[in-house]
């Protein structure tokens, strides 16, 4: 086994999950610890040589917290000087694989993120892409260029104060630039104006630092090139208040100083980003780290989900693995935030809140959350601040078999009448709307709920199983319409919105969420619970 130490780094919690509600109304989800959960490694004979194409085998181990993360996982490739690449590496934590899609040559720094956006490290070491059997697997991008260019060539001085001005080529506006100095834990986001393409920055970075300037479209994607200056002079850096400013191209776009304009698109925010451990160094690492984030702050925490619409209807499946689920440890993390959250949303006062049994993840295929997670760009590109609004909402169904209980463990059905196992294989479908509940409160939709017990209310078991079983699901819920009363004529959403959300009053007692669109929702937990009693009882009960 080839194992080299990973650096284990962290961000400031609220960076990453800010803004991410786990219902309406809830607040924000508990900040993760900014500690390293799990590590990853090689498992073959990997040395700091990889062959071009070559499938390397890896697996991912837990740390402190007893935790190997949430799969899928995914590797996180940053190429010096070219464009950050993240690639499915499988979901057995035990049985990854990674392949090596990057031409001779290229230095690569090498990081795994689990499918909540947690970090397992990035690798020490910087390997070498070296020739191998095949070229075939490294992809020819034939899309328009992305790149930066500089009015300095990397390496230049950047002396305090002076203007550096950075145009952008290609790609997808709104950009944001990155700018990361070497010897500082602040990173510098810059969200561009729509029609702006020419960032100029006033340095203001501490003097002695290795300065790197990288960009990222709308679409996610990471422009080539970033160049890199070094900077010096004083440390006083209040420029007599001139500000860094962007605009459009022009035959005479400002270069040094930039201008001085209060309202120009700077938009700038610092970012803290705390590093422990071990030191690559250099802008190569911030690039890495700063990209994790960054992507990180894409795949924010999951959602849940309610409703009496239901099942995609089959269709074959291209990957090499189905839908499926995977048990969480009732000392992982995640387990203990869906516990609270489903007893939380325990909210009907008439049923007593009862014991959960289990926890499972549902692993989704790389097809099924690639269109969820498409939908939700496009919904958080429409809104400003840009935020999809996700969130974790319960549903509630029938269920035809034994999944989840002592007997059937984690094994989907094959039951036509089993809606549960259906919407794990092949999620919700908005056009069953009606079919098991005929009354439709807001409309033909996917209808979710905060309140666990209003789920509840919704779910069919079998009379052999004493267990019950609710969905948590990622909802988009983007910018909702606010219904009090019925709605049941609502075939589409007015333009601007994406979901409906019922509050309790004049119709409702228990709140409840409504998407129009098959993509802005995932299965993503499954909660087994059944009525307050010993574990013993209930293995009594499953064998009568």
């Amino acid at each position: 086994m080839s194992l080299r130490p990973s650096l284990l780094f962290s961000w400031v919690a609220t960076m990453l999950v800010s803004g991410v509600g786990i219902g309406a109304g809830s607040g924000p989800l508990p900040p993760r610890a900014a500690i390293q959960t799990y590590s990853w490694g090689f498992t073959g004979s990997a040395g700091s040589n990889l062959a071009a194409c070559a499938t390397i085998p890896l697996g991912v181990f837990s740390g402190s917290q007893q935790s190997t993360g949430v799969p899928p996982y995914y590797m996180m490739a940053f190429p010096v000087s070219g464009r950050p690449m993240t690639s499915l590496i499988g979901t057995d934590a035990s049985a990854l694989e990674w392949t090596v899609a990057f031409p001779v040559g290229t230095l690569l720094l090498l990081g795994v993120v689990d499918s909540l956006g947690t970090s397992g490290g990035i690798d020490t070491g910087v390997y070498t892409v070296v020739g191998g059997s095949t070229t075939q697997c490294i992809p020819s991008d034939s899309r328009p260029t992305f790149t930066i260019t500089s009015n300095l060539t990397s390496g230049s001085t950047l002396s305090t104060c002076d203007g550096w001005q950075l145009s952008i080529q290609g790609g997808t506006p709104p950009y944001k630039v990155t700018l990361a100095p070497s010897n500082s834990a602040d990173v510098v986001n810059v969200t561009l104006g729509p029609n702006d393409s020419v960032f100029n920055y006033l340095n203001q970075s501490p003097p002695g630092s290795q300065l790197l300037a990288a960009v990222s479209d709308s679409t996610g994607r990471w422009a080539t090139d970033g160049p890199t200056v070094q900077t010096s002079s004083s440390k006083d850096m209040t420029c007599n208040g001139l500000s860094s400013s962007s605009g459009p191209v022009t035959s005479t776009s400002p270069v040094n100083p930039p201008s001085v304009s209060p309202t120009a698109h700077s938009g700038i925010s610092r970012k803290t980003i705390a590093i422990i451990g071990g030191s690559v160094g250099g802008a190569v690492l911030l690039l890495a780290l700063t990209a994790i984030f960054l992507w990180a702050r894409r795949r924010r925490d999951r959602e849940l989900e309610w409703s009496g619409s239901e099942v995609a209807p089959a269709r074959s499946v291209s990957q090499k693995k189905l839908s499926h689920l995977v048990p969480l440890s009732t000392q992982d993390p995640t387990y203990i935030q869906l516990e609270k959250h489903f007893q939380d949303g325990w909210t009907h006062l008439s049923k007593p809140k009862p014991q959960v049994h289990a926890i499972f993840t549902i692993v989704l295929t790389e097809d099924s959350l690639g269109a969820f997670l498409q939908y939700r760009a496009l919904v958080e590109t429409s809104r400003t601040p840009r935020d999809a609004n996700e969130q974790l909402l319960f549903h509630g169904t029938a269920q035809s078999c034994l999944l989840g209980d002592e007997k059937r463990g984690t094994q989907l059905c094959k039951i036509a009448g089993c809606l549960l196992c259906s919407v794990i294989r092949n999620s919700f479908d908005v056009s069953k709307c009606g079919k098991r509940h005929k009354f439709c409160r807001f409309g033909t939709g996917i209808y979710t709920t905060t309140s666990s017990s209003k789920a509840d209310d919704y779910f069919k078991g079998v009379p052999e199983s004493p267990f019950r079983i609710v969905l948590v699901n990622r909802v988009v819920v983007g910018n909702p319409l606010t219904q009090q009363s019925n709605a049941e004529e609502i075939t589409e959403l007015p333009f601007g919105y994406h979901s409906v959300v019922g509050v309790p009053g004049a119709s409702l007692n228990y709140e409840e969420t409504v998407v129009y669109n098959n993509n802005a929702i995932r299965p993503a937990y499954l909660i087994v619970y059944a009525k307050t009693m010993s574990r013993r009882t209930m293995l009594l009960q499953q064998r009568k």
